[in-house]
């Protein structure tokens, strides 16, 4: 009798007597009944009659007998391994940085215009915004370069030289330019020294060059102003994520995008997946839906809700990449 199958006794096995371990049990060959099934080990998962296959990287299982992939449990936020059959939720330490979302095999990079001096991130979103008077052009910085004389650097500046000083202004290495009012919220005396005299644009709005007291303008729905904001779209909430209030500060006032819907960079509401797609987050990728492409085509046999596919019940059916319905027409069999 072959592995991870059994065979009754007196029984010819070439006659088709053979029968497969259930899922979550394995076993050698020359087995008899059942009970000679042994459940699959921790950090392993069965499929019936084939035996032991180690949990994928990122995953682990404490415990005996998983019936397939999905039992493999992904590794805590904030932690990642390349390992596979993993028995512990014992990943590395994501480090200064970087994030690691859940299940991560590897750490991701916090991106350009933003940095990270902790430990143990979990998303993009906790990546911090590059502080005035640095700049962040780097993937995974742990702190911002000090902006050159020259040149002034609000929040989340990306390039070295991303913003020069106007003609007749000036500015000392970190610092603001004199005179230069782009950035910054009022401005109520004559020539005014804007290290001086002139305010960062308040959290949650966004300032044009020249903004007078009072003017400051509301930041819009699907993005986040932070301190010193200049633009209505200078901060979008990133691709998966959404906000769908106006003043808002912070990327963390960017939710992450629910299952069933997708969510460009700057949306400020989910959209639904349209009828015969579905999305549902697989807990290890670190971003989510970002375009209808993203929504998975409904398989044949099976019908969609928004976040997830099931069988069609007996004598019904449905067409490959057809439109769902809740409730199928019955097919004549042939």
């Amino acid at each position: 009798c072959p592995d991870n199958h059994y065979c009754p006794e007196g029984f010819p096995a070439a006659g088709g007597n053979v029968t497969p371990c259930p899922a979550g049990f394995k076993g050698g060959s020359g087995l008899s009944n059942p009970q000679d099934c042994t459940p699959c080990d921790a950090g392993h998962y069965c499929l019936s009659g084939e035996g032991e296959t180690e949990c994928p990287a990122g995953t682990y299982r404490a415990k005996q007998g998983a019936e397939s992939k999905s039992d493999c449990i992904p590794l805590k936020p904030g932690t990642y391994s390349s390992a596979t059959g993993l028995t512990g939720d014992i990943g590395t330490k994501c480090s200064e940085g970087n994030f690691c979302p859940p299940g991560s095999t590897k750490e991701t990079p916090c991106p350009v215009g933003t940095y990270s001096n902790s430990t143990s991130l979990h998303y993009q979103h906790n990546c911090k915004t590059c502080e005035p008077g640095t700049y962040c052009d780097e993937t995974g910085m742990t702190v911002g370069t000090q902006c050159t004389a020259g040149y002034y650097c609000p929040p989340g500046t990306i390039y070295e030289k991303q913003f020069p000083c106007q003609a007749g202004t000036f500015s000392d290495p970190g610092t603001k330019c004199q005179i230069i009012i782009d950035a910054f919220d009022w401005v109520n005396v004559d020539n005014p020294i804007c290290d001086v005299e002139c305010a960062y644009c308040t959290a949650g709005y966004y300032c044009p060059a020249a903004t007078a007291k009072g003017d400051e303008k509301i930041c819009p729905k699907g993005h986040y102003c932070p301190t010193g904001t200049m633009t209505e779209f200078q901060y979008p909430c990133q691709n998966g994520t959404y906000n769908a209030a106006e003043g808002k500060s912070e990327p963390d006032d960017c939710v992450i995008c629910p299952d069933g819907s997708w969510c460009g960079k700057g949306t400020s509401e989910p959209t639904k997946c349209p009828a015969g797609r579905y999305y549902k987050h697989d807990g290890t990728s670190p971003t989510r839906a970002k375009n209808v492409d993203d929504c998975d085509l409904c398989p044949a046999g099976m019908f969609c809700t928004d976040t997830e596919s099931s069988n069609c019940t007996a004598n019904f059916e449905t067409k490959i990449h057809k439109n769902t319905q809740k409730n199928p027409q019955k097919s004549k069999k042939p």
